[in-house]
Formats: structure tokens, sequence, C-alpha cells
């Protein structure tokens, strides 16, 4: 398989792994990330990770991950994520106050068999 074949390939899965956050498909995340993974250095499950990525969206019922920008090599994507969204509860130390808050996300992830095992963030 060319290089270009799957970094095409690792968009589309990436992809597909946004549309089932933005779902809610919390059942199907092992489809998309591997049972033990690192997110900014740290160590956590498969489970660790769905509970922070439901905990994101409790807060925010309206988030969506919006891919701006995605750039792929043979198993890493980076993408900057864009959302807007208001916020429920207390989200990043900020209270919510009913106001619609626009912010980005820069993001780096490491594949491993086509599954999510480190993610780096900020």
């Amino acid at each position: 398989m060319t290089t270009e074949k799957t970094t095409e390939n690792l968009a589309a899965v990436y992809r597909r792994y946004l549309q089932c956050l933005n779902e809610r498909r919390w059942n199907d995340l092992h489809e998309f990330v591997r049972e033990n993974l690192t997110y900014n250095a740290q160590p956590m499950t498969l489970v660790d990770y769905r509970a922070a990525r439901q905990a994101e969206t409790q807060a925010i019922p309206d988030l969506r991950f919006t891919a701006d920008l995605v750039v792929t090599s043979a198993d890493t994507v980076a993408a900057r994520l864009f959302f807007r969204c208001t916020p429920q509860q207390p989200f990043l130390g900020f209270e919510p106050t009913g106001t619609r808050i626009s912010f980005a996300e820069h993001v780096f992830y490491e594949f491993r068999d086509q599954k999510i095992g480190r993610v780096c963030s900020l």
C-alpha cells in the first residue's frame, strides 16, 4: 500500500472517529481508540478516555468536534479542531454564563493498527 493511500485511509478513519464523538456513540469508541493509550503523556484506558469525552459533552451538550484542518502521515494525524458551543456546567475553569463560546484545539494523534494510541492536545 502506498503512503498516499495509507494517509488517505487514516484521514478517513479519523473523520469517522469525529463522527462517532459527535453522534455520542460511546459504545463504538473501541473501533477507534486502543484499550490503553496516553493522553498528554498520562497513561489511561479506553474507559478513562470515554469518561473524559462523556464529561465534556455533559458539560457542553452542543459540543461538536469539527475538523478545521487535518494533516496525516503514515501513523499520525495532526488536526485543528474548532468548537462553537454553550457550556452548561463549569468547563476548563470557566463558569457557564449562557453565552456561546468559540475556541480551537490543536491535537496530534498517533495511531497503531488504525486505532488511537497517543494523544497530545492543547
